[in-house]
């Protein structure tokens, strides 16, 4: 759970900037207090970044097939609900000193509990990676 100290506002108050131009303590304040009310409500209700973030990270090795539907694996989801996008976060060559020279993009499903990605494109043929996809 949050734990927010008793001493703090749930709003900035414009007169804390006395010297601050009227943009700022009048449109922008207003504007900032417009998140900030929401979000002060949610954390002191319990809510934490954790329990709201849903979301699952996974990582395969993969050696590069010659076509992209030769790269492909499948793992368990463990976010809850129905994923809305599976998308690549990180590939690297195990080989540190060859660089990617292209976009490295995945096709992906799922069904029953399982993410299945069905292709990895823009990888060399040949060469491992490790392919580091979020799943939200």
């Amino acid at each position: 759970m949050a734990n927010i100290p008793a001493s703090t506002s749930r709003r900035f108050n414009p007169a804390d900037y006395k010297t601050a131009p009227d943009w700022f303590s009048g449109r922008f304040l207003s504007a900032l207090n417009l998140f900030t009310d929401p979000v002060f409500i949610a954390l002191q209700n319990g809510l934490t970044f954790f329990e709201n973030f849903n979301s699952q990270y996974f990582t395969a090795q993969i050696l590069a097939g010659a076509t992209a539907d030769l790269n492909k694996f499948s793992f368990k989801q463990t976010i809850s609900g129905t994923p809305q996008e599976c998308i690549v976060a990180a590939v690297n060559l195990v080989d540190p000193t060859k660089p990617i020279i292209g976009a490295v993009t995945i096709s992906w499903y799922s069904d029953s509990g399982t993410i299945f990605v069905t292709a990895v494109n823009g990888l060399t043929v040949g060469s491992t990676y490790n392919l580091r996809v979020r799943v939200c």
